[in-house]
This record gives C-alpha cells, sequence and structure tokens, in this order.
C-alpha cells in the first residue's frame, strides 16, 4: 500500500525514500491511466495518500512532462477541481519482440500507442550477438524517429520460452534454441535503461487486459497458435506465471507419448499436432507434395476434402486439450491469437465442436471464445506494454471501483 511514512525502513533497518517515493509516484500514475482523468482530491481518496503528498507528486510529475493539467470537472460545492491526465509524449516504452529468424520493434508513447516501428533478421545462432543486434536497432530506431533519448523509461522484451520475469533470464526457448540467457542484464549493459523480459504470450495477455479483449475480464486465457503453441493465464485480474515463470507452456502437454520427437525433447506434444509446422507435415502428406499453409488453405476452402480434414483434425486436437484448460480454469474468456488464426475459419469449427463434448456444460454457458486481431507489431507493443506497466500500480481502492483492471506485481528495477 501507498505510504507517508518519512522513514520508511527494509527488514534490515536501512531507509529506502526513494523506493517508497517511485512506489506512490507509480500508484499515482496507475491511478491516472486507470480513469483517464482525476483531480488530486480524488488521487488522494482513491490511493490512501495525503493531499500533501499527493499535490507534490504531481507537481514533479507535471514538471517532468509525464501528466498535464486538462480543465475543471464538476462540483456539487466550492471550486471545481482541476483534472490531471497522463501527457503521451512525457515518455516512450521500446518493446522487443524476438522470433526464430527475426525481431519486431515498437515504441509507444505513455498511453500505448505505437509511434514508431521496425522489423529486422535475427541471427539466433549466438544469444550474446543477437542481443547487441537488438540493441543497436533499438538505438536505430529511437534516434531516427527523433525520439529525445532521455524520455526513454526502458524495454520490454517478449520471446517464446520459460521466462524468469523477475530476474530477466530466460531458462529455455525450444524455438531459439537458447538456455540460461540473462537477457536483461546484456541488454542493460549495452542499452543503459532498464529492461523487463517475460514469456511472448504473458506479454500479449497483459496487453489485452489492458487494452484489448481481456480489458473488461477478471477470469480469462490468451491461447497463441502458430509455430508453437502457448498460454497467457489471467486469474482474479492478475498475471499467472507459475513459480519459476513456466506456467503456460500449453503446447508440450503430451497428447500421445508415442507420436513424434517435440523440439523440447519429448514426445507426442500438442505442438507435433496442431501447430503450423505439424500442419506443415500433415498438409504435405495430404497432398503428396510439400505446400504452403496458405496454399492448402485455399485449397481447402475450394472444396479439397483431403486438406480441409487436415485443418479440421487439428482444431479437434486442440479443441479437446482446450475443454481440459475450461475444466480447470473456468473462465469467462478465451482469446484466441497467433499467425495461426490465419486459417481459423478451418480450424474453429472442429475447436468448438471438440469443447462443446468435452467441457463441462455448467463451464461453458457463460464462456465466449473470441480470435483476437493478430501481426508482429501487435506483439511488439505488448513488450513495449509490458515495460510500461512496471510504471504503472493501481492502488487496491481503485481496483475494487473499476472491474476488469489489475494492480501490477512489482518488477525487477535496476538505475539508469
Amino acid at each position: 500500500m501507498p505510504t507517508d511514512d518519512p522513514r520508511p525502513r527494509s527488514p534490515g533497518g536501512i531507509t529506502h525514500r526513494g523506493v517508497v517515493r517511485d512506489f506512490n509516484r507509480a500508484v499515482i500514475l496507475g491511478a491516472i491511466k486507470a480513469a483517464g482523468q482525476l483531480s488530486r482530491a480524488d488521487l488522494a481518496k482513491g490511493s490512501g495518500l495525503s493531499k500533501p503528498t499527493v499535490s507534490a507528486i504531481c507537481q514533479s510529475l507535471i514538471d517532468e512532462g509525464m501528466i498535464r493539467e486538462i480543465g475543471t470537472g464538476s462540483s456539487a460545492v466550492g471550486r471545481k477541481p482541476i483534472l490531471l491526465e497522463l501527457d503521451p509524449g512525457g515518455g516512450y516504452a521500446v518493446g522487443v519482440k524476438l522470433m526464430e529468424s527475426s525481431f519486431v520493434l515498437a515504441v509507444t508513447d505513455l498511453t500505448g500507442e505505437v509511434v514508431a516501428s521496425g522489423e529486422a533478421a535475427l541471427s539466433a545462432g549466438d544469444p550474446g550477438a543477437a542481443l547487441r543486434q537488438v540493441a543497436r536497432r533499438v538505438r536505430a530506431l529511437v534516434r531516427r524517429r527523433n525520439i529525445p533519448a532521455e524520455r526513454v523509461l526502458g524495454v520490454g522484451v517478449a520471446m517464446s520460452g520459460v521466462v524468469d520475469h523477475l530476474a530477466g533470464t530466460l531458462a529455455y526457448s525450444p524455438v531459439l534454441h537458447w538456455r540460461s540467457v540473462a537477457v536483461a542484464d546484456q541488454l542493460e549493459a549495452i542499452l543503459e535503461l532498464p529492461v523487463v523480459v517475460d514469456n511472448d504470450v504473458n506479454a500479449v495477455a497483459q496487453s489485452e487486459h489492458w487494452f484489448g479483449l481481456g480489458h473488461a475480464c477478471q477470469h480469462f486465457l490468451t491461447l497463441s497458435i502458430g509455430r508453437g503453441i502457448g498460454l497467457g493465464i489471467v486469474v482474479h485480474g492478475q498475471l499467472y506465471r507459475g513459480a519459476c515463470g513456466g506456467a503456460g507452456e500449453f503446447g508440450h502437454v503430451v497428447v500421445d507419448p508415442h507420436g513424434l520427437p517435440c523440439d523440447c525433447g519429448k514426445r507426442g506434444c500438442l505442438e507435433t499436432l496442431a501447430s503450423d509446422p505439424a500442419l506443415t507435415r500433415a498438409v504435405a502428406a495430404a497432398a503428396g507434395e510439400p505446400l504452403s499453409l496458405e496454399a492448402a488453405a485455399r485449397r481447402a476452402r475450394a472444396g479439397d476434402a483431403a486438406l480441409a480434414r487436415v485443418f479440421a483434425d487439428a482444431g479437434r486436437v486442440l479443441g479437446t486439450q482446450v475443454a481440459s484448460l475450461i475444466n480447470t480454469f473456468n473462465p469467462e474468456r478465451i482469446i484466441i491469437m497467433g499467425e495461426g488464426t490465419r486459417h481459423a475459419d478451418l480450424v474453429l469449427p472442429s475447436l468448438h465442436e471438440a469443447v462443446a463434448e468435452h467441457a463441462l456444460a455448467a463451464l461453458r454457458e457463460r464462456l465466449e471464445i473470441t480470435v483476437g486481431a493478430w501481426d508482429d507489431l501487435r506483439w511488439a507493443r505488448a513488450a513495449a506494454n509490458m515495460l510500461l506497466s512496471s510504471a504503472f500500480i493501481r492502488p487496491m481502492s481503485m481496483v475494487e471501483q473499476a472491474p476488469g483492471t489489475q494492480q501490477v506485481s512489482t518488477i525487477r528495477r535496476v538505475p539508469v
């Protein structure tokens, strides 16, 4: 909770005024972001901070250009309150979405809107060299767009695999083939900026909760299908990462123990049956020749029954496993995203049939399964929003008044 205590101390007795000041600033920023516009009196009432503390923090944020006064609100008695809102140009976040052979960059303003973007090939063989390449592109994009360096708050990096979000390390990625990589430390050393790192589906789930299809939901799942299959889990408005960052490795649920080898080292994982590479193998077998998924989808839509069956079979396998998620988490919404949604019309009918067959009826009644818009830039924006979220902490009293919002967990902090 926010505090006015002038001498906050750690358990060891060391004064941490700066930590409390930063926390209280984040509370104020988060409250304004959640509401859009608030007065100083509203902030004091909702945060539990004293009016003098709120006034001092707001003045500091105005001086720094992070918030601005925008006029007066209504009041039954007395002077009309002056309203405050975020100043979009008060800060910028860089988002990086790392993929198997490329990466996408997005720079967002303080409200999460993309103001610059870029894409480049990635040589992922050497993690250190790859991260140096990313750092060079980040610097070049910020410089090319004339974004003031002092306004860049930091960098968010999203990638597939098991990520220790607090430590900023990647434990293992079967897509990038990286193990035990200190991603945040390496990028921070080069860029001299704070860096946050998370699994890519976690990042997009959090972004959907802030800005997208999960905004009004307290319990939802984000299912990513495409090169791999991943899961973002939001419970009680909080992103759930698990004990070591590995929650949501849905693609590595074993469906057939005697099935094909998976990149993770096991056999018969869901990804070996319903990911894009699995579909590509099944398409080649059904067609008797190699085909791109786009070409196979066109032929399936034109009436090729064998190819249509390939997509339907993948949907059925996926739907059976999704039914298990429904029975486990009882979500109010499942958002399906990723490049695999390009063929959603061929996959979703059988997925829905499998869900209807295997999920408990009582849990299906209030469930909505929806397909989100997908492109690489959306994922990079999610990575930038992940960085922004570290600056926005919402007081619990205000969270209770605003269903669908979340209090963001504390992240790893480094000096700039």
